[in-house]
């Protein structure tokens, strides 16, 4: 009786640990993200992206589309993975998150392929 309950206390501390671990790394990965809201409307934000990665040249491998967000996976100059987000706020607005690599030292990549898409997004209005 008493081993069955230490199992279950150690057993319950491991998962209150695990979800804490499963949190921290969540939170770290949106810290590394550059954002921005664009006045454009979520199919005029699919293709100004869509504009900014063929003119900064880089590597397109998938995308995936639904009606209020996008996710768009590619490999940047480097070969770091890159992730570009895009989400629907409104009809006329919506919001663009650029992620390169799995630590802070992209968010200088991420901000330079953020400032391309914002440079098209002016000449879209």
């Amino acid at each position: 009786m008493f081993k069955k309950l230490i199992l279950i206390i150690v057993l319950g501390m491991s998962c209150l640990n695990f979800s804490g671990c499963i949190f921290v790394a969540a939170s770290l990965r949106e810290t590394q993200k550059a954002k921005q809201d664009f006045n454009v409307s979520y199919i005029k934000a699919l293709e100004i992206v869509k504009k900014a990665l063929v003119c900064l040249n880089l590597k397109f491998e998938e995308a995936v589309i639904k009606p209020d967000v996008a996710v768009v996976k590619g490999k940047y100059t480097n070969e770091k993975t890159m992730y570009i987000e895009i989400f629907k706020i409104s009809d006329n607005e919506s919001r663009i998150a650029v992620r390169v690599g799995t630590s802070d030292a992209g968010k200088a990549e991420a901000y330079k392929i953020l400032e391309v898409i914002e440079k098209y997004s002016k000449e879209n209005q």
